[in-house]
């Protein structure tokens, strides 16, 4: 908010958390990270079983050790007992990150790279790979890029920082929510398993079909209504 303050002196035009969007979009963006988790699950599937050449073999090890060492972390932290606990969790892993990181990675990370290099694709690329880089857990790399572009489009099409803070919280609350009934024995299957949810990979693949789609419609569907972005950054 003090970057943008700072550099156009209008930080509600800078990050467009003011814009209007239609609300639809909320449920296009809804429907895009349901079919996404497949995505999610493939993709961090094979993420994991890369490895770096024999020459960067101590820096493969210690990815791989720190890997281990945050996810011991992260277990003990989201430890939740009560539905109180669940609550807490959703607001510091799922509402607050939401916001934040979408503000400044799409909201001024990516529109710092839509005025440098005129092109929305790029914007959104760079910041992707910075947002999935910057959170130094690289076993989730490529999941976590896709994600990024994802968010970034939802945002340079919408005009609107709200669909991808949206569909960031969505994420974020489906990973918790999965976790709290696991440790509440609602459902059987670990959430954070390296196992595969279909024995088929065909099914990943119409997955993924079914995310560009939505994607593209999404685009229409904004374009429909006349939203547009980067005009008021001119």
């Amino acid at each position: 908010l003090i970057f943008a303050f700072f550099t156009v002196r209008k930080p509600d035009a800078y990050l467009r958390y003011r814009s209007g969007f239609k609300p639809a979009l909320l449920l296009i963006a809804l429907a895009f990270v349901v079919f996404f988790l497949p995505v999610i699950d493939i993709t961090s599937h094979f993420n994991r079983q890369l490895s770096l050449p024999a020459p960067f073999k101590g820096i493969d090890r210690w990815i791989h050790d720190t890997e281990t060492k945050n996810e011991t972390v992260i277990m003990t932290v989201m430890q939740m007992k009560t539905t109180a606990d669940l609550m807490i969790t959703l607001l510091l892993v799922a509402v607050l990150p939401a916001i934040a990181e979408e503000f400044f990675f799409r909201g001024c990370m990516q529109s710092i790279f839509q005025r440098w290099t005129k092109n929305t694709h790029a914007a959104v690329w760079i910041t992707a790979f910075l947002f999935s880089f910057l959170h130094f857990e690289f076993l989730g790399f490529v999941p976590r890029l896709l994600l990024g572009a994802a968010l970034g489009y939802f945002f340079a099409w919408s005009g609107s920082i709200w669909p991808s803070v949206f569909a960031h919280f969505l994420n974020n609350a489906w990973a918790v929510l999965g976790l709290y009934m696991y440790q509440h024995h609602k459902i059987k299957g670990d959430p954070d398993s390296t196992e595969l949810m279909f024995n088929h990979l065909w099914i990943y693949g119409i997955f993924i079909i079914i995310c560009v789609l939505i994607l593209t419609y999404y685009r229409q569907y904004a374009a429909s209504k006349q939203l547009t972005y980067g005009k008021e950054l001119d």
